[in-house]
């Protein structure tokens, strides 16, 4: 027989309220995972910096943060290093999130309280579990956690191992591996069209759950979502509403007319003052015209023989401005010729005339001599 780590109690087992992930305002780091002694976990830090590298927003950086929060806690449980799961460990905790009770975190106020014997119990849910919301129509969520959380929450650890893999940071074996029949090619691959594709779900079984036959949309879940749009409609200000008046809308139009400039346009948004007081060469929201580029050099000439001047008559209170000036133009010249000179390095391929089609064909069906 093959041999096995003894079976873990997992249906006794509560998740220790240990660490926490923490909001920094800073936008280099939005979130980073303390230990219980609040130091950072360093392997999370630099998954999350993978992250931000790849353009996530702070949002999905904090949905990733709690599922490793999770993962971190439960092998702080069992006493186990994130380096040395294997996976009978990631299959006990894909368990334990299946049969488990979510936590229900204690107010603030009680914290305290907690280690002594006349400790407040959390206060209930004030919907039952599954009951829709009279506002938003959704379902109020259960006891335990969703199969999507799940899902999520597995997925999020495949992609965090995977990278440690890849940095040779972390375990031989990724602990969330794939699910079998996905770990070579695409999936779907040698599907036969005459059968009904099956539901994909990476990782363990129990996240695999069958789709229906037929998207069926039930009548219970229009209304709800029409009852929902109504409620939403009630709540907005009847002024967004209204039809705009005659002197609203030639202020509307008349905000692009002026615009429009002699070397370019304006780009700055409708109701905005302009905040560089019509110092239009010095502002970055100036879009330059290609075609008016004879423009901005006459005024980077000018610019160049006011400042000569200013330093012959001693004028040192304007020379600081006018190179300021003098930058700002050169900085628009310098865009324009590089997107000129991007715009020249595309190859035009162009479309083969049927002739040359003809002959290629021809020569290619020729019989060899």
């Amino acid at each position: 027989m093959l041999g096995r780590d003894p079976e873990r109690e997992l249906a006794s087992f509560v998740l220790p309220e240990a660490g926490q992930l923490a909001e920094t305002r800073d936008p280099w780091r939005p979130f980073v995972l303390l230990d219980a002694d609040g130091v950072e976990i360093e392997p999370v830090a630099a998954f999350f910096a993978e992250l931000l590298a790849c353009d996530k927003s702070a949002v999905t950086i904090r949905s990733y943060g709690m599922d490793l929060l999770r993962w971190w806690r439960f092998l702080w449980g069992w006493g186990i290093a994130w380096d040395r799961a294997v996976r009978s460990d990631a299959r006990d905790f894909a368990r334990w999130m299946k049969i488990a009770n979510k936590p229900a975190p204690l107010h603030w106020r009680h914290r305290r309280d907690i280690k002594t014997e006349t400790a407040p119990k959390p206060a209930l849910e004030k919907l039952p579990p599954g009951a829709p919301n009279p506002i938003t129509g959704k379902s109020s969520p259960g006891l335990r956690y969703a199969p999507t959380t799940r899902a999520h929450c597995e997925t999020v650890l495949r992609v965090f191992y995977d990278f440690h893999l890849s940095e040779g940071t972390g375990p031989i074996l990724n602990p969330f591996p794939l699910d079998r029949s996905r770990r070579h090619g695409r999936a779907h691959a040698h599907h036969n069209p005459d059968e009904r594709f099956r539901h994909e779900r990476q990782g363990f079984g129990q996240f695999q759950y069958p789709t229906p036959p037929l998207a069926i949309y039930p009548g219970e879940a229009i209304e709800a979502h029409r009852a929902f749009i109504a409620r939403r409609r009630a709540l907005r200000p009847s002024e967004e509403y209204r039809t705009p008046t005659n002197e609203e809308w030639d202020a509307f139009l008349g905000h692009f007319e002026r615009r429009k400039l002699s070397i370019g346009i304006c780009a700055r948004a409708f109701g905005t003052p302009c905040i560089h007081e019509h110092a239009c060469i010095r502002c970055s929201m100036l879009r330059p015209d290609p075609a008016q580029r004879h423009r901005l050099v006459k005024i980077r000439d000018n610019l160049i023989a006011r400042i000569t001047e200013a330093e012959q008559e001693g004028w040192l209170g304007e020379i600081e401005g006018l190179q300021v000036s003098l930058a700002s133009a050169e900085e628009k010249l310098t865009r324009l010729d590089s997107e000129r000179e991007r715009q020249c390095k595309v190859v035009d391929l162009s479309m083969p005339a049927f002739s040359q089609i003809a002959t290629r064909t021809s020569t290619a069906t020729r019989p060899s001599s």
